[in-house]
Order: structure tokens, then sequence, then C-alpha cells
């Protein structure tokens, strides 16, 4: 069992990703809602065909849990009314953070369209002929890495006359502001930037490293990017390897399993004495009792023949006189 809890152990991946629904998660009134990021990447989405009503209102407050980690924030998607001469005042994602209750910095204000960018070189959903969405990190990422806290101010407008939906995706990854040698799990974003997050998250095919205006610093240098994937046609030895895995752990708990089967079906010292008992009694007195499953019964002995009894004496009236009844005394001893 023990060696079962090793394998599944070294076999288990965390969950690198949560998904959140802006719908169900903000609060109808625009009150203030309070999600701790821990080590996974949190993923927000909306969309405005799923919201009653003709505004959207969200504020979100995202708390890390020590104070050598930040947030990463990248628009993934955005597509949201665009900045007028005055700015983003329809629609807008802005962030920002506060000491006690007072805001102490606010960020631009984000709108517009910002297409999701596919990172592979071979885009199966986007039509042939099309352009490529141009990748402008500068415009779709944030970072909070002063304070363990991040609000997150969402507002939409929703005329009922407008059938187009409103969309949006937001990542967060937690990093670590600065991160050592003792820190397996993470690797640094690159370049100059002391800034690390989870070594799985690099090469995903996900912007996790949002430190640089050029081009995403985990995404970089994958040889996925390059290389088409393609099916095995033979069995190769990951795929042997793993059948023998599941072999193993097959017979593993086979034989716990007959192990059990069997000690709860032994008889406990108890019974054993007790049948030793019966068998040593059946021994003993064999001509007296017999054996039947589970029962010691007597045994009925046959009918043995016995003597005539004894004639009864003849009456007084039957002895004569010549019969002389012998007289006893004390003298005659």
């Amino acid at each position: 069992m023990i060696l079962l809890n090793i394998c599944c152990f070294s076999c288990y991946k965390p969950e690198l990703y949560k998904s959140y629904r802006l719908e169900k998660l903000c609060r109808g009134d625009g009150g203030k809602v309070t999600i701790g990021i821990r080590d996974v990447v949190s993923s927000f989405y909306l969309n405005s065909s799923l919201v009653p009503g003709e505004t959207f209102n969200c504020h979100i407050e995202m708390v890390v849990r020590s104070a050598n980690t930040g947030m990463f924030v990248y628009f993934e998607e955005m597509y949201l009314s665009e900045a007028s001469i005055a700015g983003c005042n329809q629609d807008f994602v802005q962030f920002g953070r506060d000491i006690l209750f007072v805001t102490s910095h606010l960020s631009k204000k984000y709108c517009g369209r910002r297409e999701k960018v596919t990172i592979a070189k071979c885009d199966k959903n986007r039509t042939s002929g099309m352009p490529a969405p141009v990748l402008n990190l500068s415009d779709r990422i944030y970072s909070e890495e002063r304070d363990r806290e991040m609000d997150v101010w969402i507002r939409l407008s929703l005329p009922k006359e407008s059938n187009i939906a409103k969309t949006l995706t937001l990542v967060v990854t937690p990093f670590k502001k600065h991160c050592s040698s003792k820190d397996a799990d993470y690797r640094k974003c690159g370049g100059t930037s002391p800034r690390c997050i989870r070594k799985e998250l690099f090469c995903d095919g996900r912007i996790n490293c949002a430190v640089s205006n050029e081009s995403p610093e985990d995404e970089k240098n994958c040889s996925w990017i390059e290389e088409e994937v393609k099916a095995p046609e033979s069995w190769s030895m990951p795929f042997l390897e793993g059948f023998l895995f599941l072999g193993l752990v097959g017979l593993i708990c086979g034989a716990y399993y007959a192990f059990t089967f069997l000690r709860k079906n032994k008889p406990g010292k108890s019974e054993e004495l007790q049948i030793r008992d019966q068998h040593d009694l059946v021994q003993f007195n064999h001509d007296t009792y017999r054996e039947e499953p589970d029962t010691v019964v007597p045994v009925q002995r046959p009918d043995q023949p016995t003597c005539p009894p004894l004639p009864l004496p003849p009456p007084y009236s039957q002895i004569g006189d010549h019969d002389i009844v012998p007289q006893y005394s004390y003298s005659n001893r």
C-alpha cells in the first residue's frame, strides 16, 4: 500500500489553472468581492449575453498570501466599446490598490478590442487568408508587486438594442519577486527580471510572464512552436512504460485485497479452541455421543436383554404345620 501511494504521488500533477465566471462571481450591486490568489493561475471570463440588465459593475479584490508574491495580469481577449475622445468611459477595466479604505493608486482604463493571440505557429481556429493578430504586450499587461492586494473594477454598458456580446478574459498569474536555487518548482521569467513563476507554466501556450513589452518570456524558444505534434504510429517506449506501470499497480492492489480477504475469513483462536473441544468430547465418549454438522448430540443406546423377575414368595396360608419357621432371638447368636 505504501508503494502504491508513492507511485501515485509521483504521477500526480497539480492543477495549474482555476477558472471563474464573472457573471456569477460579481455582486449585482457592484459590491467588492475578495478572492485569494494561491499558487495557481486564475482565469476570469465574462460574456455580456449572460448578464441581466443594462449595466454591469464589478469590483474584485485579489489577495496573495505572501509579501514576496506579486500578480501578473494579461488581457488574453477583450471585446469592449472603443475609447472615445474623452477616453474609456462606456466600458473599461481598471486596476488599483488602497491603504485601508483610501484608494492610493489607479491604473489607466483599458477598453477596446484585444483579439486572442495563439502562440503556436499553426492556429487551427483562424480562417486562412485573415491577417494574424498583433501581439502588443504593452497594451495587454499589468502587474502588481507593491502590495499584497490588487483591486479590479470592471464596468460595461449593455444597451437593450445591441445584439453584440461583449467578452473579456483576464489571466492572473502569481509570481515570486525573488527566487533562489531552493525554489525548485519555480523558474525565472528571463532577461534581467528576478521574478519567477512555476516552471510548468513555461511553453504551455498561454502568456504568464508579463515583464516585457516585446514578447512573452515564458513562451520563447519552445520546441512545440516549430514542430507539429504527431500521433504515435506504433507502440513506443512511453506507452510500454505506462502499461507496465498500470500492470504493477494492478498486481499490488490484487495482492492487498487478497490478503485482506483471507485475513477476514480466517477463524479466530476462540473458534479454533471450541472446535477442538468438540472433537475431544466426541473421541472421549464415542459410544455415547455422535457428531453432526456444528452439533454434538447424545446417542441412544439400543435396548439390552434383561433377566426375568424373581417369583414372589408363597403366602402363609400355604405353609403347613410341618414347616417350622425358625425363631430368632439374641440368644441364638
